[in-house]
């Protein structure tokens, strides 16, 4: 089955993109999310990886608004400006008689500027090239003034952008403006890493992924073996839920110890630790230690000997605790219902400002609102109902369709429609929910 890539970037660049495209047509599906407005890119970016194993931004720009967004979920690459692209303009100014000495420029560094030229032996009096910090927060308007005013000044000859709004804003201004591509050897070059860190990725989630639990005496004795299957039946009530998230199957062995099979790409998200962490430790007992070591492999032998082997690391721990071992043999870990408290602590804190506003507005508890953009990465889709946030959330059907309707009253999603099964009952609503 092959890879499918979104590619996401201005409507021109991703034009240029996807003629060179056409040479990968059996090794991948690529599929575009153009732009008119870098505002629009973190909405592209969301939309892109519903049906997306991977991206590829056109540039910098793009890839670094939706980075600092925190919405890429997915792999993803994007194709520099500098080197090739940045001769071939050069060569391009020349041919129109400009002096190439005489430049400014956005989306390369200044660095890069005076090392291409110093390549080509030219010295530079003056390097002007716009500061964005790293965030690409800007207004078209301002990167427009930036250039257009040292043109005014008769500090430039002409301008070198790397966006298509600052080229047709100055160039109907009259102003000598070349706009920076990537060139087809750059393309080819990031498709080939893109297609590669796809099936990288595709092999990695593909893995056997086991976690073995154990339940162990703190020290204290229990009154009776009641005692001891009482706390053991909650646990396991935990266990089923945990396990049904991640699309496994749990496995009974002896009287203090569970194996839970499932796939890599359903257990490795940390978030998911953290919950079996959060939601065992607030259903056990003080009388004992919830341990768990959680391995990696391509056969269920090596996935279970990883498993075992993180397991013994979690047995060194007077406290509920989980460890990691990957097929490499690198070990993470602990990960403790402590982590997650503080997870919940930072979120309610403010520290993460998108879930402290929702939460705000909507009075929902920021715990169900990350929970609930957990379960949209995870299933990979916006589109929900009742039953679905049920069942993950662990409520109850009616208190899942409030929280829905809460976040739809409040902007955050529509009903997409209504579906009836049954000619009685209550419809089920289908939701589109963006948060």
């Amino acid at each position: 089955m092959n890879l499918k890539i979104g590619v996401i970037g201005s409507e021109d660049t991703v034009e240029k993109i996807l003629t060179v495209t056409k040479e990968f047509q059996d090794k991948a599906e690529f599929v575009p999310f153009k732009y008119t407005d870098k505002s629009e890119t973190i909405e592209l970016t969301q939309k892109s990886q519903e049906n997306s194993d991977i991206l590829i931004f056109s540039g910098q720009g793009p890839y670094t608004i939706a980075l600092n967004a925190e919405v890429i979920k997915k792999p993803s690459v994007y194709i520099p400006r500098s080197g090739t692209s940045f001769y071939r303009t050069l060569w391009q100014m020349r041919d129109d008689n400009i002096d190439i000495k005489r430049i400014s420029t956005d989306v390369l560094l200044a660095k890069e500027v005076v090392e291409t030229m110093e390549e080509l032996d030219i010295v530079l009096d003056k390097t002007y090239t716009y500061d964005f910090k790293y965030t690409f927060d800007f207004e078209y308007n301002e990167l427009a003034d930036f250039h257009y005013n040292l043109w005014k000044d008769e500090k430039i000859d002409a301008v070198v952008t790397g966006f298509t709004k600052i080229f047709l804003l100055l160039k109907e201004k009259g102003i000598p403006i070349y706009k920076l591509y990537p060139t087809k050897p750059l393309i080819r070059e990031y498709i080939n890493k893109a297609i590669l860190l796809g099936r990288v990725k595709k092999v990695q989630d593909a893995q056997v992924a086991i976690q073995v639990i154990k339940i162990r005496n703190r020290g204290e004795n229990f009154s009776s073996d009641y005692e001891f299957m009482m706390i053991k039946n909650k646990l396991e009530s935990t266990f089923i839920q945990y396990t049904r998230d991640n699309f496994g199957a749990l496995f009974p062995l002896g009287r203090d110890e569970y194996l839970i099979f499932t796939n890599r790409g359903s257990i490795e998200n940390i978030y998911n630790i953290l919950d079996f962490q959060s939601n065992t430790y607030m259903v056990g007992d003080s009388k004992v230690i919830l341990s768990s070591g959680i391995g990696f492999g391509d056969t269920i032998y090596e996935a279970e000997i990883n498993a075992r082997i993180a397991l013994r690391h979690s047995l060194r721990k007077d406290y509920d605790c989980t460890f990691l071992m990957d097929e490499l043999g690198n070990v993470s870990g602990p990960f403790s219902s402590e982590d997650n408290m503080r997870l919940t602590y930072d979120m309610s804190s403010g520290k993460n400002e998108e879930i402290r506003e929702i939460s705000e507005k909507t009075s929902l508890s920021p715990v169900y609102i990350s929970k609930l953009q957990a379960l949209i990465v995870k299933i990979n889709k916006n589109i929900l109902d009742a039953n679905v946030v049920s069942s993950y959330l662990g409520i109850s059907t009616r208190s899942a369709r409030r929280i829905l309707n809460v976040l739809v009253k409040f902007g955050f999603g529509e009903v997409k429609y209504t579906e009836s099964k049954a000619k009685t009952g209550r419809p089920r609503k289908i939701y589109e929910i963006n948060i």
